[in-house]
């Protein structure tokens, strides 16, 4: 632990003092130094920044070199400066599918509970979000109040019978009184009432009490756990040996992986630093990720030029790269080729 300490230590110092006012850093870890890290990035980013840990599936099948249990995930712990905003994540094709419905003008949009769920969600917890929604059941129009006899009373009612409350205000429903789209359920007979969410980010609700998860974007919140076979090593390392063959490196992280960590984490022109640059995988998403989005975010890779020993059975593929194009035999030499044919791929 000490030796680790000593490595990291000064370089969570540096990457604090690059860091922007709005920037955020991923820091990927394993069990071993997990409460160490954390610990260590509390005394230097601040326990108030702290974001998330992730737990980051990367190798279903398990490594049973462990004793007891075969571990198929590592970390990515996240901290981020004050002013720091999430960009959340594009839209799955199984998200967009919820966006079934359109408006007049051809607006698409999902419906979604307007009734709260999950604490706290009593009429007690809120009290001003409690109130009477009025449905007319011939014209499928919601209301405030009673307009006829026969409109329906909404209330936000619970699953166990106790009242509840509506993630919206009076003022806000009142507002968008076109967007309440009240329902009976066909099998208990139970009323509830739906609301739009527009798959177009330019159509939002603005209102100051909103609390994030309303808020309308075309964006979904990321998860605590990543899973999936985009990020697994394996992945990494395929994408490594379409560049360079052999076992130039034993375990490059994942493009995807990466690239996840960058869209959560950037915006058009601002600058990746990864302060442990190994094979450049890091580079080769931001490049990537340009080149999907159109944007122009620029890295910066640091990499000390350790050397490789050709007489190392798993760095001679490695010093025989470096060999053919006339270079040291370095780490930080490898690490400059990935990147320049991942910039001509």
């Amino acid at each position: 632990h000490t030796d680790w300490l000593n490595m990291i230590y000064p370089r969570l110092n540096l990457a604090h003092a690059l860091l922007s006012r709005d920037g955020v850093v991923f820091i990927s870890i394993d069990d071993r130094e997990l409460n160490h890290l954390r610990a260590l990035a509390n005394e230097i980013f601040g326990e108030e920044n702290f974001v998330a840990t992730v737990a980051v599936v990367n190798n279903m099948k398990g490594r049973n070199d462990k004793k007891h249990v075969a571990a198929c995930h590592e970390y990515v712990v996240i901290y981020a400066r004050a002013e720091f905003k999430s960009n959340g994540l594009p839209l799955t094709e199984e998200q967009r599918a919820a966006f079934k419905y359109a408006d007049e003008k051809g607006f698409k949009y999902a419906l979604r509970d307007l009734r709260k769920r999950g604490g706290p969600d009593r009429r007690e917890d809120r009290p001003n979000m409690f109130f009477p929604i009025y449905w007319d059941e011939l014209t499928g129009s919601a209301s405030l109040v009673r307009r006829v006899p026969s409109d329906v009373e909404i209330l936000p009612m619970r699953g166990d019978g106790s009242e509840g409350c509506w993630r919206w205000g009076l003022d806000k429903v009142k507002k968008h009184l076109d967007w309440m789209h009240p329902k009976r359920s066909d099998r208990s007979g139970r009323l509830d009432v739906e609301y739009r969410i527009y798959l177009d980010a330019s159509i939002e609700i603005e209102d100051e009490e909103d609390d994030e998860e309303d808020a309308v974007e075309r964006t979904s919140k990321p998860k605590s756990v990543w899973l999936g076979g985009e990020f697994s090593t394996d992945s990494g390392k395929r994408a490594l040996k379409e560049l360079l063959p052999g076992e130039s490196f034993d375990f490059p992280k994942s493009i995807d992986f990466l690239r996840t960590c960058i869209l959560l984490g950037t915006s058009d022109s601002e600058i990746v630093m990864d302060l442990f640059a190994g094979s450049g995988a890091t580079a080769q998403a931001v490049m990537q990720q340009n080149t999907i989005d159109g944007q122009s975010r620029r890295f910066v890779c640091v990499q000390l030029p350790e050397p490789l020993d050709s007489a190392d059975k798993s760095q001679k593929a490695a010093a025989a790269i470096c060999d053919q194009l006339g270079k040291p035999r370095t780490i930080a030499e490898l690490t400059k080729e990935r990147l320049r044919r991942a910039a001509t791929k």
